[in-house]
């Protein structure tokens, strides 16, 4: 029976190091819901990019370059992307945008006749085929952004 105060004394002492253990594991779970949680909304505002560049670039296949705002929705988008991904979407972005920017351009400059009408043209067709080309390098460019995996990276 003498061992008994001992026994005592051992489990008043693992006590707090095992409230300590769960507490730290309840810490650690709540840290990975917030990390998840934080990837999921990055996540969220990067297909938000995505999706505003691929709605532009269809609108401009279906209307042309004489759609309104198309520029527009693509220097939206730029200028989100600065903050959500690296220098090489935003640089992809502004091409693009600058494509578009272009192609009004000469779309413009022929839609007054002039003597260049033809060389405008082609090169407004240029342009267009061009961006017509881009949904594929599209999503390239998004791909390792837009994974969306939980759990261990």
């Amino acid at each position: 029976m003498s061992d008994a105060p001992y026994l005592f004394d051992y489990i008043r002492a693992l006590v707090p190091i095992l409230i300590a253990i769960f507490v730290a594991y309840v810490a650690y779970q709540q840290w990975r819901t917030n990390h998840e949680s934080l990837r999921e909304k990055l996540f969220d505002r990067r297909i938000e990019v995505h999706d505003q560049v691929a709605a532009a670039l269809s609108r401009l296949l279906r209307e042309g370059f004489s759609a309104a705002g198309i520029e527009n929705e693509l220097a939206q988008a730029w200028r989100k992307s600065r903050f959500l991904f690296d220098d090489e979407v935003s640089e992809y972005i502004e091409k693009l945008r600058e494509a578009v920017n272009d192609g009004q351009f000469y779309h413009s400059q022929a839609a007054l006749n002039n003597e260049k009408r033809n060389d405008y043209l082609d090169k407004e067709h240029d342009r267009l085929n061009w961006l017509v080309k881009q949904f594929d390098p599209l999503h390239e460019h998004f791909a390792k952004y837009l994974r969306l995996r939980f759990g261990r990276k």
